[in-house]
């Protein structure tokens, strides 16, 4: 699934070396959050202060996965 998520998004925005880290790192476009995302399911947030800017980027983030077929 990583593997899908990295060429999907691009290596502008995704970077995926399992070999060095076990998860994707995914930085979108609108905001200055990265997210670390691991083949457990499990997502961590960095780059944002307030509870509302991780509630918007993870709505984002998972907007984006839909409109790639990778959520439903």
């Amino acid at each position: 699934m990583l593997t899908q998520l990295a060429l999907v998004a691009g290596l502008e925005q995704a970077e995926y070396e399992p070999e060095q880290f076990p998860g994707l790192i995914y930085r979108g476009n609108e905001s200055e959050s990265v997210f670390l995302v691991f083949a457990s399911g499990k997502v961590v947030i960095t780059g944002v202060t307030t509870n509302e800017a991780v509630y918007q980027s993870f709505q984002n983030f998972t907007e984006k996965l839909a409109d790639w077929r990778l959520r439903d």
